[in-house]
């Protein structure tokens, strides 16, 4: 995404992050967690697709195709 931006002529600012949680306490909550980060990961390049195509930005819709064939390979 970055070097996506950065070819576009976008100023990037990466904000912090948060640390990640550190204990599970089972294999079903950690794979319950994994499970609900894809859905929000998704559902971000979703809107970023909306954005896009708003835009009528037809590059970076490109761009974001592979990204959204990649998260359905995730959720299955």
């Amino acid at each position: 995404f970055v070097h996506f931006l950065v070819d576009a002529g976008a100023r990037v600012e990466i904000p912090a992050m948060p640390a990640p949680q550190s204990a599970i306490g089972s294999a079903e909550e950690a794979v319950s967690l994994s499970l609900d980060w894809e859905q929000t990961v998704t559902q971000q390049i979703y809107d970023l697709v909306e954005i896009a195509r708003g835009d009528r930005n037809y590059i970076a819709l490109r761009f974001l195709d592979w990204f959204v064939t990649e998260q359905l390979e995730e959720l299955t």
